[in-house]
């Protein structure tokens, strides 16, 4: 029996071999695209050290420079000194502190205006027992605003008339050095002694619970 022998085309062998090494080439271009995915799909490492170093020194260099700048000269400028706030006669404080001077000078005023240098001291010295005690406001507007306690500060006087150089002067004493004739345990003065009293003027009787 005989056998028929097959006989392939040339041209079809090399379409083969051509679409074999196509598929080889497609194959190494996907491999390497897949390759560079990959890689750009990494994450991206920023290192905030080096960025705050990096300002850090930026700031030092500023810093640096206006450290190198020359001082103006101030000498020739001349001072101008503050000017205390006067309005209709009445002069501003400028802190808390001398607002609290001006109204302890006023409540001496207005309980003492009549009275001598001691007894002016004695009012001035139970206002501020009172504002260092637990049962009355911790200010000197506070006590003499207290209702039913300082008269002077209900009355017209008390928009009307200011303390005098001396009483602004031992209110000044009494606040700022701390002087007192009196023990703090003596809060009241007033015409008749309240609680038990310790000492009596001409003017006021002084006491304490």
């Amino acid at each position: 029996m005989m056998t028929r022998k097959i006989v392939t085309p040339k041209f079809l062998v090399r379409l083969t071999q051509y679409l074999m090494l196509l598929s080889i080439i497609l194959i190494i271009i996907v491999i390497i695209g897949d390759i560079k995915i990959k890689s750009m799909e990494q994450p991206v490492v920023i290192i905030w050290e080096d960025i705050c170093v990096a300002k850090e020194s930026v700031k030092e260099q500023a810093k640096r420079y206006v450290q190198s700048l020359p001082m103006p000269d101030m000498s020739d400028v001349p001072r101008v000194e503050e000017q205390p706030v006067i309005i209709q006669g009445y002069i501003v404080p400028s802190t808390e502190a001398e607002e609290e001077i001006y109204l302890l000078a006023k409540g001496i005023h207005g309980e003492a205006s009549i009275c001598d240098h001691e007894e002016k001291y004695k009012v001035g010295t139970v206002i501020m027992n009172r504002v260092a005690h637990s049962r009355y406001p911790n200010t000197v507007k506070g006590v003499l605003a207290d209702p039913s306690q300082y008269s002077c500060y209900q009355d017209n006087r008390w928009f009307t008339e200011e303390p005098s150089k001396e009483e602004i002067e031992i209110a000044r004493d009494i606040y700022l050095n701390g002087t007192r004739v009196f023990g703090p345990e003596v809060i009241y003065q007033s015409r008749s002694c309240a609680g038990k009293c310790v000492d009596v003027t001409k003017w006021h009787e002084y006491g304490t619970d």
